[in-house]
């Protein structure tokens, strides 16, 4: 039995090939264009380990290693990687600004870890190309590297993620390092908080983490009322 995702994808292509029958004057109408698309259940959200993140990198060729790295540092979407251009990256400043997307709220600076910052001095030594990562065979942006991470994931044999999860990985670890919702909202370039509590998804060990530090600041208060009562 086929997926609603893959129907509907099979439907949106079929539209668009009747559309340019239609275009050509070969078809009259479009018999698909009020067919209503399947109702798709969100896809299942993966947030990579540290040591997960080890394996896969190191598995990953370049493009791939370098894009992975500052989707996982940044959570910046994979597009805008793809099409990020030398012009909006400020080493010196320690940023990247992303200037375009699909929401007013993609429009941002993204601040840059230190290993984001050397993987872009890196490139940009000798770099003659005005995207950080030009295609070399078409001179356009990269559009997927689906190939490059199936491999990586087939070498790692770290367990089946998409390359969008890298951003979930980055939500997710800000979160745990106490990043207020707010302030991850913006790194997203999300325009609401809503959307953000998508990305931001604690793992077993830090929802642990959590009650053992209530409990430890329970025990503490404990001790310091019992101090006071004598």
């Amino acid at each position: 039995m086929l997926a609603p995702a893959t129907v509907n994808r099979e439907i949106a292509l079929l539209r668009v090939f009747l559309n340019h029958l239609i275009n050509q004057g070969l078809l009259p109408s479009n018999p698909v264009s009020k067919v209503r698309m399947l109702k798709e259940e969100p896809a299942p959200i993966r947030v990579l380990s540290d040591d997960e993140e080890r394996l896969y990198l190191f598995a990953a060729t370049q493009p791939l290693k370098d894009v992975a790295a500052i989707m996982i540092d940044t959570g910046m979407r994979p597009t805008e990687v793809f099409t990020m251009k030398w012009e909006n990256v400020f080493l010196e400043d320690g940023y990247i600004f992303v200037p375009n997307g699909k929401t007013r709220n993609a429009r941002r600076n993204v601040p840059m870890t230190d290993r984001v910052a050397g993987i872009l001095a890196s490139r940009l030594n000798g770099s003659k190309d005005e995207l950080v990562f030009m295609n070399p065979d078409t001179r356009r942006p990269y559009i997927s590297l689906k190939t490059a991470h199936a491999t990586a994931l087939r070498r790692s044999e770290v367990k089946r993620f998409r390359v969008y999860d890298l951003r979930h990985t980055f939500a997710t670890r800000v979160a745990e390092s106490g990043g207020d919702l707010m302030t991850l909202k913006d790194l997203l370039g999300h325009s609401n908080i809503q959307m953000v509590t998508r990305y931001a998804h604690p793992t077993d060990k830090h929802k642990f983490e959590a009650i053992k530090r209530m409990e430890a600041r329970r025990g503490s208060n404990g001790a310091k009322m019992r101090a006071i009562g004598g």
